[in-house]
């Protein structure tokens, strides 16, 4: 886990090439200390999409989208 935003709002992992469900052990272990509100994993992929590990969703974003909703104040 890289970023953790907002009081636990958002937890954003950045990761530089394809993503795997083995990736999110960071995020992972966050939640289980405490409840995040929201997982992302900010990488190099070409479109969005989602895994799930056994705390939820974890959304992973395209980089050039990722800044598209940061500027656009969609993340938190």
């Amino acid at each position: 886990m890289d970023f953790l935003l907002d009081d636990r709002r958002l937890a954003i992992e950045v990761k530089s090439g394809r993503v795997h469900e083995t990736d999110l052990k960071g995020l992972s272990a966050l939640s289980d200390d405490a409840p995040v509100g929201r997982r992302m994993v900010v990488c190099l992929e070409r479109s969005p999409r989602e895994l799930t590990d056994r705390h939820g969703p974890v959304q992973l974003l395209p980089l050039d989208e990722f800044v598209r909703q940061l500027w656009a104040g969609e993340l938190i």
